[in-house]
């Protein structure tokens, strides 16, 4: 959802809706970890960092609703 701030006219302003009509997966199967040995070098520590990739289609649009601010 928008902050209240990000009011302007015919903004999405949140989504609601049954998961159900969308399909949620990974778009690539591969797994991908960095390594950096230097951050925490003085506690003699690695910091690791795991990426991987998810996708989200909207199969069904009639399972989903939002709210709109109104034009004035």
């Amino acid at each position: 959802m928008n902050a209240v701030s990000d009011s302007a006219a015919g903004a999405t302003f949140g989504a609601f809706g049954n998961l159900r009509g969308a399909y949620i997966g990974d778009r690539i199967t591969n797994f991908d970890i960095m390594i950096d040995p230097y951050t925490l070098m003085e506690y003699h520590q690695s910091r690791f960092y795991c990426y991987t990739r998810w996708a989200v289609v909207i199969a069904l649009p009639n399972y989903f609703c939002r709210i709109v601010t109104a034009a004035s």
